[in-house]
């Protein structure tokens, strides 16, 4: 009996190697820095040589700030990294390929993404979102992520139910709002399942398109309604310079005119 795929499905793998490499380096400037701060640190705070307490405390201050600093950068830099996509699905595209890109082509916004990151030290993060929560980002220059989560109606829905406590450990816990995801079929051949993240980002390509319209449309809207506000005040300052005109003056520009 064949079985089906699982309603947690793997839809996207970076790969073993490029995930060790990415945790590797991480690794070596968590190592550089507590290297520091554990033997460094206090070797200058209790130099003898230096009898001033304050040049102590200034060297050995400054000296595990610049430690830090290459674990801040890497650490930066490599956040939006995704190692793994997992999607939900239905039962119904669990028996075949062909069912299982048919959802992956019209799937609800309410599909289920769950993206695996690296957190500051190299072990993994699961971020848990909507579909419709996701938009696409266009390439810029020292731009490290090509995918974005808003804060939709559901992350809304889910923040008004979180106690204080959740919500103080989740920004402890390192929240991800970008990823990057890199394009190319062999990130989703290795899944098994081929061509179904391909789809996906297609359709998150295309909800950001129509929520940038929709943007624009409001701006054009915002404009044209103050513009009338405009129009409409002109036209109220007009009728009432013509009001505050003497009749009589009218009536003499009007025999003098030429043209009557």
């Amino acid at each position: 009996m064949k079985l089906g795929y699982l309603t947690e499905l793997l839809i996207y793998d970076a790969g073993d190697t490029r995930t060790t490499y990415v945790a590797f380096w991480k690794a070596v400037v968590l190592l550089q820095f507590g290297t520091c701060v554990v033997f460094i640190t206090p070797m200058l705070y209790k130099n003898e040589n230096e009898p001033n307490e304050y040049i102590r405390s200034f060297q050995a201050l400054l000296v595990t700030l610049l430690a830090a600093i290459p674990c801040a950068v890497l650490s930066f830099l490599t956040a939006p990294y995704v190692s793994q996509i997992h999607m939900q699905i239905p039962l119904n595209a669990t028996h075949s390929l062909t069912a299982l890109r048919a959802f992956a082509r019209n799937p609800p916004p309410t599909t289920r993404l769950r993206f695996l990151t690296l957190r500051i030290f190299p072990i993994g993060k699961f971020t848990t979102t909507y579909l419709s929560e996701m938009r696409a980002l266009p390439a810029r220059r020292f731009r490290m992520a090509n995918l974005e989560r808003i804060k939709g109606r559901h992350w809304e829905e889910e923040k008004k139910e979180k106690s204080l406590g959740k919500k103080v450990w989740e920004l402890v816990n390192e929240p991800r709002w970008k990823f990057y995801v890199k394009e190319g079929r062999a990130c989703t051949v290795r899944t098994g399942v081929p061509g179904v993240w391909e789809e996906v980002a297609r359709v998150i390509g295309e909800q950001t398109k129509r929520a940038e319209e929709k943007e624009m449309g409001k701006a054009g809207l915002g404009k044209a309604r103050g513009l009338d506000r405009r129009t409409g005040t002109v036209k109220r300052l007009t009728k009432v310079a013509e009001r505050k005109v003497p009749e009589a003056t009218i009536r003499r520009q009007t025999f003098r005119s030429p043209t009557k």
